[in-house]
């Protein structure tokens, strides 16, 4: 991307930012809103009782964030979970932790580190399941340590771009699932099966700086045994989303 373009999108970007700050009316209940500043900054919003998680966009994402992209996005393809295991690999605040137990699900599993940010992920996910009455289980673990005892359903959601190997993070996402993989992902909108790095990072974000391509992942879903990808139509060029099925 040219210069101009990318001072044009800075600019584009600071002026969203400046819309996308929760307003005084908007805190919640003082007390609930102690409790939840006190964990620190949260990118992924709650409704506790009145009372947002979220207070500011980060990344030039909606403040109801990750609410919309699950409902249309992520739902759809995760299949009936009633009776079944779930992992969410990369939980963050443990928010399609809480989706996928309110859909069914008999157990889940939500792992995540803190990728050397003051938060602590894995303390939001489990104040946010009390406040819920969600019964989940969160553990602050690397997901590459636990073992190949594979779940009914694995959530690998915006997690390869910041593993250090890419390609072993998703061969052991797709050991980890017995039948069904949800795979989301930065990517580059190249035909060839490529794997793209950037020190700087992609965005700026330092913790990024991979991106596959779509036939990559695709080749290795199929690779790993999956018979049947899924790919939800979208308008968004440099994101992958598949949900990878074993039958």
């Amino acid at each position: 991307m040219s210069f101009i373009g990318d001072a044009a999108r800075r600019v584009v970007y600071a002026r969203r930012q400046k819309t996308l700050v929760r307003t005084s009316s908007e805190m919640g209940d003082p007390a609930m809103r102690a409790k939840i500043d006190a964990l620190g900054l949260w990118f992924q919003n709650y409704d506790l009782n009145g009372t947002p998680t979220k207070l500011r966009s980060y990344v030039g994402e909606p403040l109801d964030y990750p609410r919309p992209g699950w409902e249309k996005n992520y739902k759809p393809i995760v299949g009936n979970l009633r009776g079944k295991s779930v992992l969410d690999i990369g939980c963050n605040a443990g928010y399609y932790s809480v989706q996928c137990k309110l859909l069914g699900a008999e157990r889940v599993l939500g792992v995540d580190v803190s990728q050397g940010r003051p938060e602590d992920f894995i303390e939001q996910a489990r104040f946010a399941a009390s406040v819920l009455g969600v019964d989940v289980e969160y553990r602050t673990q690397d997901f590459l340590t636990l073992p190949d005892d594979p779940f009914d359903v694995v959530l690998f959601i915006g997690v390869m771009y910041h593993l250090d190997d890419p390609i072993a993070g998703l061969r052991k996402a797709a050991r980890l699932a017995r039948h069904t993989l949800i795979v989301e992902t930065r990517c580059v909108p190249d035909r060839r099966p490529i794997l793209e790095y950037r020190r700087e990072g992609w965005d700026n974000d330092l913790t990024s700086p991979w991106a596959p391509s779509p036939r990559l992942v695709d080749d290795m879903l199929l690779q790993e045994g999956f018979v049947r990808l899924i790919r939800p139509p979208s308008n968004r060029s440099t994101r992958y989303l598949a949900g990878a099925y074993r039958a």
